[in-house]
């Protein structure tokens, strides 16, 4: 009896040790997962947030004028080429609507822009008349997109326009030349 007493008496600091160690291993085990899991999803965060920076630098930069809306059309965001172009400060864009520098055009034109790109969810393509803060004229090629979730709810647009004021300038130019030789041939 005493020896069983003494085996055991043996045995629970041995017992003890040995659950001790199996649950440090399964401590590390957890703990090393844990830590790869979290080095995965930061690699993956890191790998993402590199690519939109890129794409918000390009944006950015591009010559061309950008801006994000929302559905109800208040700008959400504008490159430095919306405030050269309008001559409006990236303060007196963000919240307004393009209507800013716009409405230079018929209440016709806006209603049928409006319904393509928030009924039918289309691309609007064309000229359109603006003002720059100085009062000065403008003509821009505007290019207008729906921004559509997954879902297919609409989110916003995004506004991308080119000044073709000095081209629209040179083509009349180059019309009125060409009229000009035409008629002068005839007379001949």
């Amino acid at each position: 009896q005493k020896l069983k007493i003494n085996t055991f008496l043996l045995l629970v600091p041995n017992l003890i040790l040995v659950s001790g160690i199996i649950i440090s291993i399964l401590m590390y085990i957890v703990m090393y997962s844990i830590i790869r899991t979290n080095k995965k999803a930061y690699e993956i965060a890191q790998f993402m947030t590199s690519d939109l920076s890129k794409y918000k630098l390009a944006i950015d930069n591009t010559d061309s004028h950008v801006i994000i809306t929302d559905v109800d059309g208040k700008v959400t965001y504008a490159n430095k080429s919306a405030e050269k172009m309008t001559g409006y400060s990236h303060s007196e864009i963000i919240g307004n609507t393009p209507s800013l520098w716009g409405r230079q055009m018929t209440a016709e034109f806006y209603k049928k822009l409006w319904h393509v790109i928030k009924v039918e969810k289309k691309v609007f393509n064309g000229e359109i008349t603006n003002k720059r803060k100085n009062g000065e004229l403008y003509i821009a090629y505007a290019s207008i997109s729906p921004i559509i979730d997954d879902s297919g709810n609409l989110i916003g647009f995004v506004g991308i326009e080119e000044d073709i004021t000095e081209n629209k300038k040179t083509t009349d130019e180059l019309k009125k030349m060409k009229e000009s030789v035409q008629s002068a041939a005839q007379e001949v």
